[in-house]
């Protein structure tokens, strides 16, 4: 997994390995850009919208993906990002 810096949920997390599905040709509104991804797929986002916050993670089809501490961790951070922390 590629981790794309420049935002709280994935600053100072390195790329990392995890089993799981990899969507393709994931359609993504102009703008968003994504915070991890996979073989050129992006596979986590996060934007503003009209004054909330949304996350899209596109991982966690196989219970081995949560085994993963970075998964974990970017998971944590999102929900800490989504409250406004």
């Amino acid at each position: 997994m590629k981790v794309h810096g420049g935002h709280p949920i994935v600053e100072g997390l390195a790329d990392f390995e995890l089993v799981d599905e990899i969507y393709s040709d994931l359609e993504v509104s102009p703008g968003v850009r994504p915070l991890a991804s996979s073989l050129g797929q992006p596979l986590v986002w996060a934007r503003e919208v009209r004054g909330g916050r949304l996350v899209y993670d596109a991982l966690g089809h196989d219970v081995r993906s949560y085994e993963s501490p970075s998964h974990r961790a970017l998971l944590l951070r999102a929900a800490r990002w989504l409250l406004g922390d």
